[in-house]
């Protein structure tokens, strides 16, 4: 891309992209380009947490069952198996739970 130079008292001033540009014709970038920093909005302290998922009931739930001291990756091991092998009527009450949740949820946001 070709810039516009502009002669500026002794040195070459390129105010198209910010380089400085040498008498022989070549450029140098005087900043070096960075993308633009992305806005981070704030989040409402006073907004509802969101809702829970039936396997994070499910968990919950289960978690109290476990033996004091066991370790989070094996007590989330377990509870995974114990959720694949809940039948579908115990599995309702988990999803029924968390669609209480959910709708307790829409109603306030």
């Amino acid at each position: 891309m070709s810039c516009a130079v502009v002669p500026l008292r002794s040195t070459l001033v390129c105010y198209h992209c910010c380089c400085n540009a040498s008498a022989d014709g070549s450029y140098q970038p005087a900043v070096a380009w960075q993308p633009p920093a992305k806005r981070r909005y704030k989040k409402d302290p006073a907004a509802p947490k969101k809702y829970h998922s039936a396997y994070i009931c499910f968990l919950m739930d289960h978690r109290k069952n476990l033996p004091q001291g066991t370790h989070v990756v094996d007590g989330t091991a377990q509870t995974a198996a114990a959720w694949h092998a809940l039948s579908p009527a115990e599995r309702a009450v988990y999803e029924q739970r968390a669609q209480q949740e959910r709708d307790q949820w829409q109603k306030v946001r």
